[in-house]
């Protein structure tokens, strides 16, 4: 069976919406090597936002693209028709919306800009997390006879095993002593980021379609831009003071989505607007400033402009970064077989994940 090598993190089908007559579009990068890099170039959509086994798991020791394929058949598909239809300024239904914010969901959790997001996050909160689940654990323990006891031993979260979660419990009893050993385990990586957007995808989504969506349409001479991280989640203060660490449940924050160089997807939580809303040319620079400074490595457009974004000069974190996308694949593998494989512990205990 074929399985997706190069993982486009941003749907080729999204860029060919600022690709010329060539479907190639404009591209500004935001690190480079050397200073000889010329400002914008032209790239094909093909070769842009992906990188290798991006989304694949694993099942056991055998890899899947599964993830792919149902972010492709729940998520794209769906949701290109009706972005198609909004760009072209028809009538959208209520099913419509739906489908383009299901969209715009999907593109806001699966950049690797969201993944270093993630991982920052968990690095902070992982150690609290895992001591609360072994205190939960130590005490259903204790307060077990030897029946529930047993049945804690063979027990697993199905829910969480379905997501693909990659935690281990261990359980190891100590019958002399009447007690036992509990250790928890987990690797904050690619499969935890997968079963993260499983979740999010799955059940927080809910939380974004009780919004109220607009379509925000670029003034004349206004092109829009959008970038390798295009789903904003902005909390926004004043033109000096605005951060985008917004969420898709926070009352006033506003969640910006370029869909075509003539629409953006937006809406501000918490607050009824029209469907479709025509700033000044004031309020659209401020916009386009807001889409530059949010990319993550590269801009894109339909016609070389102002990026409004100064880039980076920098050969060695340029070599780095490409060789930890080189190295992505291999040592998230690793990292999970690694999290799978047997150790000693009780004759009855659980893998977890």
């Amino acid at each position: 069976m074929h399985r997706t090598r190069h993982s486009h993190f941003v749907p080729q089908a999204y860029f060919r919406r600022w690709a010329g007559r060539d479907l190639k579009l404009w591209c500004y990068r935001l690190l480079v090597s050397h200073d000889a890099v010329p400002d914008w170039k032209k790239h094909s959509a093909r070769g842009l936002a992906y990188q290798e086994h991006l989304y694949t798991s694993l099942v056991g020791t055998e890899e899947t693209d599964e993830f792919e394929r149902w972010i492709e058949a729940e998520f794209e598909t769906p949701g290109q028709e009706a972005i198609e239809k909004a760009t072209n300024d028809r009538r959208l239904t209520p099913q419509d919306w739906h489908a383009i914010v299901r969209y715009a969901a999907a593109q806001d959790v699966r950049t690797p800009a969201r993944y270093y997001e993630n991982v920052k996050r968990w690095n902070e909160q992982l150690p609290q997390m895992i001591e609360s689940v072994l205190k939960e654990s130590v005490q259903k323990w204790e307060a077990a006879d030897q029946d529930e006891r047993e049945a804690l031993l063979a027990s697993r979260d199905p829910e969480a095993a379905a997501m693909g979660w990659p935690f281990r419990i261990t359980i190891t009893p100590t019958p002399s002593e009447g007690g036992g050993l509990i250790t928890a385990e987990t690797v904050p990586g690619r499969q935890m980021w997968l079963a993260s957007m499983r979740l999010l995808l799955s059940r927080t989504i809910q939380l974004l379609q009780s919004h109220s969506w607009s379509l925000i349409l670029a003034p004349d001479a206004v092109s829009w831009l959008t970038s390798d991280d295009p789903v904003i989640r902005l909390n926004y203060k004043s033109a000096s003071e605005y951060d985008f660490g917004g969420g898709w449940g926070s009352a006033g924050s506003d969640i910006i989505f370029p869909l075509s160089p003539t629409h953006v997807l937006f809406t501000q939580i918490g607050r009824r607007h029209p469907d479709r809303v025509s700033p000044n040319t004031e309020l659209a620079e401020k916009l386009q400033r807001v889409i530059a400074e949010h990319a993550h490595r590269w801009i894109y457009s339909e016609l070389p402009q102002e990026p409004r974004r100064a880039r980076t000069i920098d050969r060695a974190r340029f070599v780095e970064e490409a060789q930890a996308r080189a190295r992505w694949h291999i040592s998230q593998t690793a990292a999970h077989l690694n999290l799978q494989q047997s150790q000693p512990r009780g004759p009855s205990s659980d893998d977890g994940a």
